[in-house]
């Protein structure tokens, strides 16, 4: 359970790292779940960071 806590916040991190805005379309939405996707990040974790970019709400969400 904490592993995957923390890599929701890791893929977060790596995410804003790298985009920092939420995508504007289907074609950068695409761009940026294929970028966490490669770095090993779950679906599931990676439909979260997208969606919200960085919306904390998830984590009370979620345990």
């Amino acid at each position: 359970a904490s592993l995957q806590s923390t890599e929701l916040a890791r893929a977060r991190e790596v995410w804003r790292k790298k985009f920092g805005t939420p995508p504007l379309d289907a074609a950068a939405r695409g761009k940026q779940q294929r970028f966490l996707l490669a770095r090993g990040f779950s679906g599931d974790a990676v439909r979260k960071v997208v969606a919200g970019g960085d919306d904390e709400s998830w984590d009370s969400a979620d345990s």
